[in-house]
């Protein structure tokens, strides 16, 4: 299935739903997504060897606690003032949680495999940047359900 028909499917979207309900802002779902987005994401797929089947397999498995992760990082990274760069924070949009969830799926089945790539996506501060996403990780494990 490629990339945009997973995030038109049905599964997806009863996810998003459910996601959107978590998040302090709502994820805008009309905005096209560039195609370079797209590009990104594949890229990012390919990099971690995670496959759309995987993602529904821990949307499916690991529902509440993968929003959990989601909604966590997102407030942890936000810079509601736009940070040093004065950057203006627009809504999340609907591949919102693919790049989390492919960080979930390495530290759940791979974390042997996350630095690497962490490192392949030029994240800056790769172990500092690890160390912090397992922490949001250890946390959305105590979600129920």
């Amino acid at each position: 299935m490629a990339l945009l028909n997973f995030m038109k499917s049905d599964f997806y979207t009863s996810y998003m739903n459910d996601l959107d309900k978590e998040m302090p802002v709502s994820i805008d779902r009309e905005t096209a997504i560039h195609s370079i987005i797209i590009e990104v994401i594949t890229t990012s797929l390919e990099r971690s060897s995670v496959s759309l089947d995987d993602m529904e397999w821990l949307m499916s498995n690991h529902r509440r606690k993968t929003i959990s992760y989601a909604v966590n990082k997102y407030k942890a990274y936000i810079e509601p003032d736009g940070g040093g760069e004065n950057i203006v924070n627009e809504a999340p949009q609907i591949n919102f949680p693919i790049g989390h969830l492919i960080e979930y799926f390495l530290i759940l089945n791979h974390p042997e495999r996350l630095v690497e790539y962490i490192k392949s996506s030029k994240i800056p501060s790769t172990k500092k940047y690890a160390k912090e996403i397992n922490g949001i990780f250890l946390e959305a494990q105590k979600t129920i359900g």
